[in-house]
């Protein structure tokens, strides 16, 4: 099975005050934007609960019915898409465990402080979470934040940085240009890993 690391730049904050906005007019703005997605998510999932649903109730901050946490994850995922923009993943988002531990060793043995799996699941989108009721999955999609002060520094510690495998180094590169684009206009970067 792949994994795969799609990528929203948003306003800092701008997220968070999504949840509970009742701003209905995002919903068909996000159905839009996620249109080429499997027409399976439109579609009620086996607990009852379509996408529609779902990010309607995203929207209202509830009531979210117990076992559709992913669902409602890739509600946010789809409201993302509609008040940002996603990035293109240019062969840095299919992103297996295994590169990511690789990557990771490396980045250590170069004595740098980035850490793909700290930034893929860190505690950043405890905002929309915990804060905002947004029910966490189980597994995936794992939903995580990289604010803008977080972007400036991955991509100062990630200067110059080179690994041999090709592929490794085009994560590296996806991800430092990701950073640089949330850089270049004050956003912040909202990750979804599943």
């Amino acid at each position: 099975m792949g994994y795969w690391l799609n990528a929203y730049l948003v306003a800092p904050g701008q997220m968070a005050k999504v949840i509970g906005s009742n701003d209905e007019s995002l919903t068909q703005q996000a159905l839009v934007h996620h249109s080429h997605v499997n027409d399976v998510l439109f579609a009620p999932a086996s607990d009852g609960v379509s996408m529609v649903d779902a990010i309607s109730e995203v929207l209202a901050a509830g009531p979210f019915k117990r076992g559709s946490a992913h669902q409602y994850v890739y509600a946010f995922q789809a409201l993302c898409a509609a008040a940002g923009r996603r990035l293109a993943d240019t062969n840095w988002g299919d992103l297996p465990m295994s590169a990511m531990d690789e990557i990771d060793v490396a980045l250590e043995a170069a004595g740098r402080t980035t850490r793909l799996e700290d930034l893929v699941f860190n505690d950043g989108a405890n905002d929309y979470q915990k804060g905002r009721g947004l029910p966490v999955p189980m597994d995936v999609p794992v939903l995580s934040v990289i604010s803008f002060e977080q972007a400036k520094d991955l991509v100062a510690d990630l200067d110059g940085f080179e690994l041999a495998e090709i592929e490794d180094q085009e994560v590296i590169d996806g991800l430092r240009d990701a950073c640089e684009q949330a850089i270049a206009v004050g956003g912040e970067l909202v990750l979804f890993y599943s």
